[in-house]
């Protein structure tokens, strides 16, 4: 986790999926993304050496990528509403220590 992710950091979590989904990569066809800059040319093509298609959202289009933005509000909801952080540091051991657990 990092505030400020730039482009590197980025595509190394994308190598780090891709390893990590190795035998499974074909159930994979598509990856879905915002048109956030901190997807590089160098995240695409790591996606693409496995031929994964990128699909981009719309521009000005929150409804157009529905999962994640429910998946947004659930954490919201059942994480983050219930519970007082008191630094960053708190937070990424609440959010490892839940999705260990799910």
């Amino acid at each position: 986790m990092t505030a400020n992710p730039t482009g590197e950091p980025v595509a190394q979590q994308a190598r780090n999926l891709l390893m990590d989904l190795a035998d499974r990569i074909e159930q994979f066809p598509f990856l879905l993304r915002d048109r956030d800059a901190t997807f590089t040319n160098t995240f695409a093509a790591i996606f693409a050496s496995q031929g994964i298609r990128i699909l981009r959202t719309p521009m000005r289009a929150p409804r157009a990528n529905a999962f994640a933005e429910r998946w947004v509000g659930t954490v919201r909801r059942a994480l983050l509403d219930r519970m007082l952080l008191l630094g960053q540091r708190q937070l990424e051991a609440r959010c490892w220590a839940r999705w260990r657990t799910t």
